[in-house]
């Protein structure tokens, strides 16, 4: 039985100290634990900037020219990303040619115009100009002109809108790797792939209802079915893996119901690891909002206590540095990993739901937040989270998730020469060229794994929103 929430044992209780612990005296402290010695410092600045100048180089891809142009930080990034997120959603023409027009037909899409070296950004951004003169009311025109453009409007409304579809669907081909899994499986034998391993996600958000949650298991037991099955070696560090969502796996996965449901997740959860052991293949649990920390730690201590999957190393788990309680999280999974007497995986993220995580803190009038409010604060815990992976080579087996060239030199100089094995994972559809050129030139010798989205393009968009999110602000 899993004992109550409620009853934390000592590395919990100090876990539950720093959860909105005082933001300035925590990063002191962060800063205290994690100094970097003046030498240190100008290797990593060199490393980084070798790296960036030699990217800087190459000529970006079409989607990253757009996501480039129009980011998150412009009233034109945000307008293109609300109406990704709602369009697939909805189902008449009416509704999607009215939410079209709001988005489209008032942005400054003008200023834009030239501003980028890629030939497909200024034609598309040509193209939402003429869309939004099309578009746009215009009654204070003469009755003559007013005419010739609801009549433009009403011919060109089917077009924008099929435009727009097959934009979407051009924007999921770039960061989905695969709409089932065996399709998934059958893309990454491509060459693009050669030099690195994939972690499978299957996309989708919280299980809403019973239906949903048994949905997503047999997604689950599928995909480790048909990625074990597809695997040409015994080593779960070295072969492809699954990551699963515990919000998937149960619809009233929440602190409140928690004494309800926790067996019954622990059953599932135990169900398919037991199917990942007997093809020797890793299965990480994704990290989620921060009032689900606790529980998935829980359920991950339970799993990993186990008899019934010892011998297999396969388990892991994704750590938030945002999170103000992360250096303590990885203390809980360090004790964890010397009375089971496995090593861990670690999956080491700076974080995805910053915005909901401020909003909620918000709302609810609290004092502090649960997270860092500053990118300069959330990478002085990744820096102090790093080191204390890399310290413990008995415990764990550290998987380094960045796209930031100076985070990745820092790695690269905190690592001893002699460690005996971690890796860089970055996310399907960014990082490439970093990686590309940094484990063909810098780490060759470091597996670099990519978590790899699976699912229908309806499913992207949640995922990218909070992804693009996540690299713009960390």
């Amino acid at each position: 039985m899993i004992s109550s929430i409620q009853e934390p044992n000592a590395l919990r209780k100090r876990l539950q100290a720093f959860y909105r612990a005082d933001e300035k005296s925590h990063v002191r402290y962060l800063v205290e634990k994690s100094e970097l010695s003046a030498d240190s410092k100008n290797i990593i600045y060199n490393i980084a900037k070798q790296i960036v100048e030699k990217i800087r180089g190459n000529k970006l891809g079409i989607i990253d020219s757009f996501i480039q142009q129009y980011s998150l930080s412009n009233d034109e990034g945000v307008a293109l990303m609300c109406l990704a997120e709602s369009l697939l959603r909805i189902p008449d023409d009416y509704t999607i040619d009215e939410l079209i027009k709001d988005k489209i037909a008032n942005q400054e899409w003008n200023k834009h115009l030239g501003r980028s070296s890629s030939l497909f950004v200024n034609a598309s951004t040509w193209s939402l100009i003429i869309g939004s003169s099309i578009l746009r009311d215009n009654e204070g025109d003469s009755k003559f002109y007013y005419a010739i453009s609801k009549l433009l409007k009403n011919l060109g409304e089917p077009i924008i809108r099929k435009a727009v579809k097959q934009a979407m669907s051009i924007l999921g081909k770039h960061f989905i790797v695969g709409e089932t899994i065996a399709k998934a499986l059958e893309s990454v034998k491509s060459d693009d792939y050669s030099k690195y391993l994939c972690s499978f996600d299957m996309l989708g958000e919280s299980a809403c209802k019973v239906e949903d949650a048994e949905e997503y298991f047999n997604l689950y037991m599928h995909a480790i079915k048909a990625i074990g099955e597809a695997a040409d070696i015994n080593d779960c560090f070295k072969s492809q893996g699954v990551s699963i969502k515990l919000s998937s796996l149960h619809s009233r996965y929440e602190f409140s119901q928690f004494g309800n449901i926790a067996e019954e997740l622990r059953a599932k959860l135990l169900e398919l690891c037991h199917e990942a052991k007997k093809y020797n293949i890793s299965l990480c649990i994704d990290a989620e909002e921060s009032e689900r920390l606790e529980m998935s730690l829980v359920l991950f201590e339970q799993l990993r206590l186990d008899d019934s999957l010892s011998k297999w190393e396969g388990l892991g788990l994704a750590v938030q540095a945002y999170q103000k309680r992360a250096l303590s999280v990885l203390d809980f999974v360090e004790d964890v990993a010397i009375r089971s007497k496995h090593k861990i995986m670690v999956r080491l993220v700076k974080g995805a739901y910053w915005d909901s995580e401020i909003k909620r803190t918000q709302e609810f009038g609290l004092n502090d937040y649960s997270v860092f409010t500053r990118k300069s604060y959330t990478d002085v815990s990744y820096l102090a989270c790093a080191q204390k992976l890399l310290s413990k080579p008995n415990s764990f087996y550290p998987c380094f998730g960045t796209h930031n060239a100076y985070t990745f030199a820092t790695i690269i100089e905190l690592a001893d020469k002699n460690h005996p094995g971690f890796e860089f994972q970055r996310l399907h559809g960014m990082g490439k060229s970093l990686y590309d050129y940094a484990i063909s030139e810098l780490a060759t010798s470091i597996n670099c794994r990519i978590y790899a989205p699976v699912g229908k393009h309806s499913d992207l968009l949640p995922y990218l929103i909070r992804r693009l999110l996540e690299n713009g602000a960390n």
